[in-house]
């Protein structure tokens, strides 16, 4: 369980950092999903303090139920906008690592 804290925990600081600074097919990206603005900050924010939540254990499991939501978010703006299945794929693999994070705890 510690292993996938950790891996989930870097991911999502990494991925919330990218958004943060604006990567620019991070940014294209969420123009076409048509989350134009400070959407991508918006989620930034959200996954980094995602992120560090699942690193406390008394907020580790509404970290994870947070950073779980958002991406099921992410899947249905893939979806959407008919992005192909390789896309899905990072979305997937973090939403089963934080599902199966998520049951454990329960």
């Amino acid at each position: 369980m510690f292993i996938l804290k950790v891996f989930l925990t870097i991911v999502f600081m990494i991925a919330g950092g990218a958004k943060l600074m604006k990567y620019k097919p991070l940014k294209e990206q969420f123009d076409e999903f048509g989350l134009k603005g400070n959407y991508i900050l918006l989620v930034g924010i959200l996954e980094i303090v995602g992120a560090i939540g699942l690193q406390i254990s008394l907020v580790s499991i509404y970290a994870a139920i947070g950073l779980f939501l958002t991406t099921l978010g992410a899947l249905f703006n893939h979806f959407k906008v008919c992005h192909p299945f390789t896309s899905y794929l990072p979305a997937m693999v973090l939403g089963s690592g934080l599902l199966w994070f998520i049951i454990s705890m329960i």
